[in-house]
């Protein structure tokens, strides 16, 4: 048996949470050929207060992204979908902008997160155990979205991290069709303290 990749990351206790609507510059632009943001990415918040994907190694995270919606070329807003890398619109970067896209956006400290592991070696719950108070986003790439159901396909890395790792994996799912030495176990993790942009004092105070 092997596991399926999921739809990149998704709030698990979202009663009682809040999403928040965020934009992006227009023109933005995403590294490593990633080809743009759909729901299930883990965004951070730039100096404008637009929003932009999280990559490998970030320092703030904001959440992870419950929806996109933006303007097409018919003048009709699209609903449920992948806003592409480089869209551009008219007017400010702001969500009172008609024009702006809408980046929903699952934020705010506590909020836990289920994701799938990206384990490459023989027996993901040996790496799960040597990596578990930290670890990373992996990088975005071509293949980061799936771009026919219009969701992320991010994933957690296998690595044990020190110093600026950004998330905490908490516990390995327990499932049926979980396959526990196979590649893309899932996993329930949390935003690290200090990571999180909105609960940035490292000490917890």
């Amino acid at each position: 048996m092997s596991n399926l990749l999921r739809g990149g990351f998704r709030v698990l206790n979202a009663e009682g949470a809040r999403s928040t609507r965020r934009t992006v510059a227009s023109g933005f632009s995403l590294q490593n050929s990633c080809p743009g943001i759909a729901p299930g990415e883990m965004v951070k918040a730039v100096s404008d207060g637009t929003v932009i994907i999280a990559e490998a190694g970030d320092t703030t995270l904001l959440g992870v992204v419950k929806s996109v919606s933006y303007v097409g070329t018919d003048g009709r807003r699209i609903y449920n979908a992948m806003l592409p890398a480089g869209y551009t619109y008219a007017g400010g970067a702001h969500i009172m902008n008609p024009l702006a896209p809408i980046i929903e956006v699952w934020e705010g400290p506590g909020l836990v997160y289920e994701g799938c592991m990206d384990a490459s070696v023989a027996d993901v719950l040996t790496r799960f155990q040597q990596g578990f108070n930290t670890t990373d986003l992996t990088a975005t790439s071509a293949t980061s979205v799936d771009s026919v159901f219009k969701t992320s396909l991010r994933t957690l890395n296998n690595s044990v991290q020190t110093g600026a790792a950004n998330v905490r994996i908490l516990e390995i799912v327990q499932a049926p069709d979980q396959d526990y030495s196979a590649q893309y176990c899932r996993v329930k993790f949390t935003i690290n303290e200090g990571i999180d942009s909105l609960n940035t004092n490292a000490s917890g105070v």
